[in-house]
């Protein structure tokens, strides 16, 4: 008979504050900053963020609200209590043409901000920071399940350890 081997769960990639700090400096004025403030400040996963409009951005109440037909659960989704970072970002590419752009322009557009500042893509790596600087930031992990819309928190305990108090504060502070 064949035996599987047994595969470990893998953590994510979580992109350095260095690295981070860098790529938000490089890209400060680039078209796609907004939808990818989402991922690396909001836990939005990529997928999401590239069909996000200005719409489902509530300024006021400093709130995400995703329509089911964007969202993986296919349910409709309203996040508040995300870092003030993130709005800082969004209110830079709130005049933008961040916006208006479909999902496969915002997906090149992160490529070639990535390229841009000699900085790997990720994927999902960006959310996962978001967790991890969050979690170790906060020590909250119903909180953080919440932003990240996990189920259950034991989804979010996989962030725990992955960054240091000192480094979520680093994390936290990249702002326009």
């Amino acid at each position: 008979p064949i035996v599987l081997p047994q595969i470990e769960e893998q953590d994510g990639n979580i992109v350095t504050t260095e690295r981070a700090f860098h790529f938000f400096k490089v890209n400060r004025e680039h078209r796609a900053i907004g939808r990818v403030a989402l991922e690396a400040f909001g836990g939005v996963r990529y997928t999401t963020a590239g069909l996000m409009t200005l719409d489902h951005l509530d300024f006021e109440r400093r709130a995400l609200a995703m329509p089911g037909h964007i969202h993986k659960s296919r349910k409709r989704k309203f996040r508040q209590g995300h870092p003030e970072v993130l709005w800082k970002w969004l209110e830079l590419s709130r005049k933008t043409t961040c916006w208006e752009m479909t999902p496969r322009e915002y997906y090149n557009e992160k490529r070639e901000a990535f390229i841009r500042a000699s900085v790997v893509n990720p994927h999902n790596g960006l959310r996962h920071s978001f967790a991890s600087y969050l979690l170790a930031h906060t020590k909250d992990l119903p909180r953080v399940s919440y932003l990240m819309q996990h189920a259950k928190t034991t989804m979010t305990e996989r962030y725990e350890g992955r960054a240091s108090e000192q480094d979520a504060l680093r994390y936290l502070a990249i702002a326009p």
